[in-house]
C-alpha cells in the first residue's frame, strides 16, 4: 500500500504483466525453502512537472509536513501452505504487539517489585492519589537526566531497573520508569506515543510505528487523563494536556 502526501498533482502511469518468480525463504537456523510462483507484476510511476521550490517559512514546524511524495508500506505476504503475515493492522494489534516487546511493554507490565521501597518513601503522607502522582512524577523529573530528547523504546538489553540506578536513559526509559512507578503504587499509567512537530505528521488511521518519536505518560486523576512528560527539567504537572491530539495510546 502507499500513502500520499502533498500538494502537488502526480500523473500515474501503471502497466501489468504476468509472471513468473522463484523465492526463497530462510526459515530461522533451518534450511531455505523454494517457491515457485506466478502473478501479475504491477508497475506504478508517478510523474510530477514544473514543480515549483519548496523553501521553508517562518513558524513551519517541519518542512517534511508540506513535500509532496508518497510513502510505501508492506501490508502483507502470503507464500503456499502458510498463514499470511500482515505487516500492517490495526491500532489494537499495534498495541498488542508494542506491550508484548521486552523493549517496551514487557518492563512495564512486570511486577517491578524491586521500585516498592523508594515508592513507600517517596509518597509517604501522601493523602490522595493526585499527591501521589505528583511525587511521583517530580522525583523522576528532578533526579533523572534525559541522555537524548527523543525515543520511544529502551535501548538494547536495558532495563527500567538499570535505569534508575544511572539516574539517566532517554525520553522513553524516563517516561517509562515514570509509568512503572505509578503502577506500582497503584495508580492507572499508560504510554502514549507521539510525533513531535519537527518530525512531522503520522498517519492516524495506519499504525505505522516508523512515524513516531517519542513516548510520554498518561495517568488518571480523579478521573481524567493527565499527560506527563518527566524528561523534561521544571515542566510542571499540568503542562502536557495537549498532547493527546497528537499522539496514540498503548494500552
Amino acid at each position: 500500500m502507499f500513502l500520499a502526501q502533498g500538494y502537488i498533482s502526480l500523473k500515474s502511469e501503471n502497466s501489468s504483466k504476468m509472471q513468473s518468480f522463484n523465492i526463497s525463504e530462510q526459515n530461522g537456523t533451518q534450511a531455505s525453502r523454494q517457491f515457485a510462483l506466478s502473478g501479475y507484476e504491477n508497475t506504478n510511476r508517478w510523474i510530477a512537472r514544473d514543480v515549483p521550490v519548496l523553501k521553508e517559512e517562518n513558524y513551519t514546524s517541519t518542512i517534511e509536513n508540506h513535500l509532496s511524495k508518497i510513502d510505501f508500506q508492506l501490508k502483507q505476504t502470503e507464500f503456499p501452505g502458510q498463514t499470511p503475515t500482515e505487516y500492517i493492522g490495526s491500532w489494537a494489534k499495534a498495541a498488542e504487539n508494542m506491550l508484548k516487546r521486552e523493549d517496551f511493554g514487557t518492563e512495564i507490565t512486570r511486577a517491578n517489585l524491586w521500585l516498592n521501597d523508594d515508592i513507600k518513601n517517596i509518597t509517604e503522607g501522601a493523602n490522595s492519589n493526585q499527591e501521589k502522582a505528583r511525587r511521583l512524577y517530580a522525583f523522576v523529573r528532578d533526579n533523572f537526566t534525559a541522555t537524548y530528547n527523543a525515543g520511544v523504546y529502551l535501548n538494547d538489553n536495558t532495563t527500567l531497573k538499570e535505569i534508575f540506578r544511572k539516574k539517566s536513559g532517554n525520553v522513553a526509559e524516563i517516561n517509562l520508569l515514570l509509568i512503572a512507578m505509578l503502577r506500582n503504587s497503584g495508580l492507572t499509567a499508560n504510554p502514549v506515543v507521539i510525533s513531535t512537530r519537527g518530525h512531522g505528521w503520522a498517519h492516524p488511521i495506519y499504525p505505522l510505528m516508523t512515524k513516531y518519536n517519542y513516548l510520554v505518560c498518561q495517568t488518571l486523576v480523579d478521573g481524567q487523563p493527565v499527560y506527563l512528560d518527566a524528561s523534561r527539567p521544571k515542566m510542571g504537572f499540568e503542562s502536557c494536556r495537549p498532547i493527546v491530539t497528537m499522539g496514540r495510546g498503548l494500552w
